[in-house]
């Protein structure tokens, strides 16, 4: 039941005087204002409720007497619906969007997981190979599973092998996009023939069979300087994969510099530039390759027009490989001094005295 409460008027005691038609609506709204409706809620008799509001509107203005008042109340009924239609709409939108985002982050951590299995499958399956030397013929199923493993089945159905076959192998790790280069380059295997058989397929493979295009670590230098474009050797990115000549260089000073070598006459021939920029990114204990690759490119460089801007990447990236080229382009050439002191000439703003007499008076003197 409606309880209605008390209601005061500001001007209850004055004398009451006879309202025109034309103020008909502001006393209506004066006394609307000066009253208060107060109501329990009951949800077992809403027409009661309604009903008391109403008699209550009734008593204290002339609305209901109009001839638009039934009109009115309808298109107040119809806004409110429409109002609440629009609530119940944009609630089960908001619902289906939730569940939609729901749906998706299930479907991305079900590919995440199935990713990281894949990886981790074949990793390991890589990393078989890296384990074993020789004498398959006496587990035959490990090569096999290897394969299979890799979606090849062809191994199955060859005789026992008695090494891994490099061939086979590539072909079943074609599948593989992109190949975990982790695998391959991540570290010096067990098997280090096997790994070296591995790599030189791989760096003068096609990009359509194997590519180093994904490597987190890859040489970072722009193509031209001065104007002088560089070639980078195969498609497939391989001589600016730093962690391929990263591995490189640990497997020729693990005693198999020879294979390692003959690797490298691809890129020697067809791009050294690039080979020397990306080698001076590499320290390893010897630093056997990339002197070598210095002794070999660093003068051809010096002669080159564009070549101080290369010597200039050189300087800032590994500055004691630049004074060893201008030490060895002297020793091979005593005429070249005066284009290295040119060189220096020219750079002499990044080129600091100091830098020099810390590595090495010999080296030091030899640029004077």
């Amino acid at each position: 039941m409606a309880i209605i409460s008390d209601f005061e008027e500001e001007e209850e005691k004055q004398p009451e005087a006879k309202p025109s038609a034309s103020s008909s609506s502001s006393s209506s709204a004066s006394s609307s204002a000066a009253a208060e409706f107060i109501a329990r809620f009951d949800p077992s008799s809403l027409l009661g409720f309604i009903e008391e509001a109403f008699e209550f509107v009734a008593e204290r203005s002339d609305f209901l007497a109009h001839e638009a008042a039934e009109r009115d109340i309808a298109a107040v009924l119809r806004a409110v619906r429409e109002k609440q239609k629009q609530k119940l709409r944009q609630v089960e939108r908001e619902r289906e969007r939730a569940k939609k985002v729901e749906e998706e982050k299930k479907v991305q951590e079900v590919e995440m997981k199935d990713a990281k299995e894949e990886k981790e499958e074949k990793s390991g399956a890589i990393g078989t190979i890296a384990r074993t030397h020789v004498g398959l013929e006496d587990n035959h199923s490990t090569a096999s599973s290897f394969a299979v493993a890799l979606g090849n089945s062809s191994w199955s159905d060859l005789p026992s092998p008695s090494s891994w076959n490099i061939d086979i192998l590539v072909d079943s790790i074609k599948q593989l996009d992109p190949f975990p280069l982790k695998a391959i380059c991540g570290s010096v295997w067990k098997n280090i023939e096997g790994q070296i058989s591995f790599l030189k397929y791989a760096v003068s493979a096609p990009p359509e069979a194997f590519t180093f295009a994904h490597s987190a670590r890859q040489l970072a230098y722009v193509d031209a300087i001065n104007s002088h474009k560089l070639q980078l050797g195969h498609a497939n990115h391989a001589w600016l994969c730093l962690d391929l000549l990263d591995v490189s260089c640990e497997i020729a000073e693990a005693g198999y510099a020879g294979s390692v070598r003959a690797m490298l006459e691809y890129p020697l021939k067809c791009c050294p530039e690039v080979l020397l920029l990306a080698m001076a990114h590499i320290n390893t204990v010897y630093n056997l390759l990339q002197s070598e690759v210095s002794l070999a490119v660093f003068p051809m460089i010096m002669k080159n027009a564009g070549g101080v801007g290369m010597i200039l990447y050189l300087w800032h990236v590994n500055p004691i490989l630049v004074l060893r080229g201008f030490v060895d382009a002297a020793g091979l050439d005593p005429d070249c001094m005066t284009r290295i002191l040119d060189i220096c000439e020219e750079l002499k703003a990044d080129f600091s005295s100091d830098s020099l007499e810390d590595h090495g008076t010999s080296i030091s003197q030899s640029l004077l």
